[in-house]
């Protein structure tokens, strides 16, 4: 099947939404190096493992807290009863 065993690829938008940052921070971080990222034409891509690898190296205390609220890294959201 078509696609199969490709990673998926993340827009700078979708990865500053997860690190609370801006998409032009994002983009920042890929030119300096700091998240690995491949660039199509002028637009940047970041491999989701990329992200994971840049959460455990740069901030474990921020993907502890995003894993907690969950943000599609590490499975459905956590719910509470009666909410």
């Amino acid at each position: 099947m078509p696609g199969e065993g490709l990673e998926k690829l993340l827009l700078p938008a979708e990865v500053a939404r997860i690190l609370r940052v801006t998409p032009r921070t994002v983009e920042r971080y890929c030119k300096q190096g700091k998240l690995r990222a491949v660039k199509v034409g002028r637009l940047w891509r970041i491999p989701k493992s990329s992200l994971e690898e840049f959460l455990e190296t740069e901030g474990s205390d921020a993907k502890r807290s995003l894993d907690r609220r969950g943000n599609g890294l590490s499975g459905p959201k956590e719910t509470k009863a009666g909410r």
